[in-house]
Order: structure tokens, then C-alpha cells, then sequence
């Protein structure tokens, strides 16, 4: 079981610093009445400085918690990517995703009609070169 306490503490140290930040930013972006660019400025800024406060705290305690703190302003301060993703695309990492998932099922609904027609012709073919040797 002490093989899992690094792993366990780096995860929870990255959604708790995530979670945190993300919810703070969002508070102060909507209470504010912030959007678009305005908006991810200043959730970036929030999240900043609650990464800034961990990494504070990560240098004041020791062990695991120091670990977990670090983390914590990694999740932080990474998750600032994310919005910045949204506001250049529609629907963020989700909206990426949805659109790449649609054109790759199109790509592979247009291969199996492809495939199903090859296949006709194929058998075509050959019935035609039995019947006409």
C-alpha cells in the first residue's frame, strides 16, 4: 500500500488544484460578468494566483503534503489551457473532440460504402469471367 501514496497524493493534488482553481475562476469570471477574452483573462489571473498560493504552501510543509501542494499548482495553472482552447474554439477540448469524432465517423461510414462497392464489383467480375471463359 505505500507504493500507491506518491500516485494517490499526485492525483489528488492535481484535481484538488484544478478543481479549486477552476471554480474560483469561474466565480469571480461570472460574478463580474466577464466574457470572451476579457473572461479568460481574468480566470487565468485567478487561477495564477491560486497556484501561486500553493506552491507557497508546498514550501512550507514537507512530505507528501509539500507533494501534493506542488501538484496542486501544476493542476492550477495548467488548467488555464483549457479555456484559452475554448475561446479559440467552439465547445473547448469537448467541442474539438466532437468534430474530429464526426469526421472520422464520415471517413469510416465513406470506407465501408467504398469497401461494400469494391467487394460488388469484385463479385461481378468474377461471375462474369466464370460465365465467359
Amino acid at each position: 500500500m505505500d507504493s500507491l501514496r506518491i500516485p494517490a497524493t499526485s492525483g489528488l493534488g492535481v484535481a484538488f488544484g484544478l478543481s479549486t482553481s477552476e471554480f474560483l475562476a469561474e466565480f469571480v469570471a461570472r460574478s463580474t460578468g466577464q466574457v470572451a477574452w476579457n473572461k479568460v483573462g481574468v480566470k487565468a489571473l485567478i487561477k495564477l494566483l491560486v497556484g501561486v498560493v500553493f506552491y507557497g504552501i508546498a514550501n512550507k510543509v514537507t512530505g507528501l503534503w509539500s507533494l501534493g501542494f506542488e501538484l496542486a499548482t501544476y493542476g492550477s495553472v495548467g488548467s488555464i489551457v483549457p479555456d484559452v482552447i475554448f475561446q479559440v474554439y467552439p465547445g473547448g477540448v469537448v467541442g474539438v473532440a466532437e468534430k474530429a469524432a464526426v469526421k472520422a465517423r464520415a471517413f469510416l461510414t465513406g470506407v465501408k460504402a467504398i469497401e461494400s462497392e469494391l467487394t460488388k464489383y469484385e463479385v461481378e467480375q468474377t461471375a462474369t469471367a466464370t460465365m465467359h471463359p
